[in-house]
């Protein structure tokens, strides 16, 4: 009995509502409470401002398993967990000098060691400016990194952080002492609405464009597998491989060109153990591939091809080119990581000029290694 239409709908429906399940894009992590409130602190934390050029990550933290890297993140967006963190530490009160933070760059990573122990890093660098009415004094630029062996480097970010940014306050506590017996000293200052537009401004865009001009997009994908569709007149089995870029201007679509070779088929009506297509039959299929990234490491794919090869009869000898149409749409999961095993699952439709691959549609699936 072969399967009908609804049977493969059913199926790619199932990769959609089941791939949150069964995927994770990020690691969360958070910052460790201080075990200390200081409540006679002569300041208090009134903003942060992130101005890091990415934000889309605060580092990278391998599972627990340490077999995979993933991105990682906070919970919260970045200032309202610092802005957390200091409130909680540093209590706010009227008669405490008002302080802006400004974090420039953020980074938690983790390096596997040739032993047991591992090393874990966080490392930030970060201006901390005195408010007075709206005018905003440089108080003290920050660049502070903690590298540290240990087994448990994934349970221990939460202290790295609160520990990284306990020590770059305490140089602003030193600054805030001096500018205080030193009034008149001359520093630079700046408009409260100027530091907040500062991840905005021209300049930061402009290094931003400088940064990407002569490289390479940031995310390029080359995969290589094997695919097997299954359509209501024939089941195949080849090889298929991808490479596509990101588009700048839009970096989640990926965009490429994607070829398939096939090494194997049997009809549906007269299942037999796959053999070869032989000298008799050659079909290689070329498209552009365009992928959506929807999380870290869900895609959604559209793929148009052109079929063509040639099918030559036994029985006369005569040749006839295959010539044909395909559409591919439908899921991929690919690992965040630089080099992982992928999985795709797609519907297609296909129409050619031959009865070996007619005119049908079906079920694609494509499994393979990222490069």
């Amino acid at each position: 009995m072969k399967p009908g239409p609804s049977y493969f709908f059913l199926a790619f429906f199932c990769v959609l509502i089941t791939h949150k399940l069964f995927s994770q894009s990020k690691v969360y992590t958070f910052i460790q409470e201080n075990s200390s409130v200081y409540e006679k602190s002569e300041f208090y934390i009134q903003k942060v401002i992130d101005v890091r050029e990415n934000k889309e990550t605060i580092g990278s933290i391998y599972s627990a398993d340490k077999r995979k890297k993933y991105p990682a993140d906070f919970n919260q967006t970045l200032s309202n967990e610092f802005t957390d963190f200091f409130r909680a530490t540093f209590p706010a009160a009227k008669h405490k000098a008002r302080i802006i933070l400004l974090v420039s760059y953020f980074n938690i990573d983790h390096h596997l060691g040739e032993t047991a122990k591992d090393i874990g890093i966080a490392e930030m660098k970060a201006e901390y400016f005195l408010n007075r009415n709206d005018t905003c004094f440089l108080l003290a630029t920050s660049e502070k990194r903690i590298e540290e062996v240990s087994e448990d480097v994934q349970l221990s970010h939460p202290n790295r952080i609160k520990r990284l940014l306990l020590l770059s306050t305490a140089e602003m506590i030193d600054s805030l002492k001096k500018f205080n017996n030193q009034p008149n000293d001359k520093r630079s200052f700046y408009s409260l609405d100027g530091l907040k537009k500062r991840s905005l401004s021209k300049e930061v865009q402009a290094r931003r464009l400088r940064q990407s001009v002569n490289t390479l997009p940031e995310y390029y994908l080359f995969k290589a597998g094997t695919y097997y569709a299954f359509s209501q007149t024939i089941l195949q089995f080849g090889f298929t491989t991808d490479l596509v870029l990101q588009i700048k201007k839009a970096p989640q679509y990926l965009i490429g060109m994607n070829a398939n070779v096939m090494l194997f088929a049997t009809p549906t009506d007269n299942i037999t153990i796959p053999t070869s297509a032989s000298a008799d039959v050659l079909n290689y299929d070329l498209g552009i591939k365009l992928l959506k990234q929807v999380t870290n490491n869900f895609f959604l794919n559209f793929n148009p091809q052109v079929n063509l090869g040639y099918v030559q009869e036994t029985s006369n000898g005569n040749r006839k080119n295959i010539l044909g149409f395909e559409l591919d749409a439908g899921v991929y999961l690919i690992p965040p990581a630089e080099e992982g095993i992928y999985s795709g699952l797609n519907l297609f439709y296909r129409s050619t000029n031959t009865e070996l691959l007619g005119t049908s549609f079906g079920l694609k699936l494509d499994l393979g290694y990222r490069f």
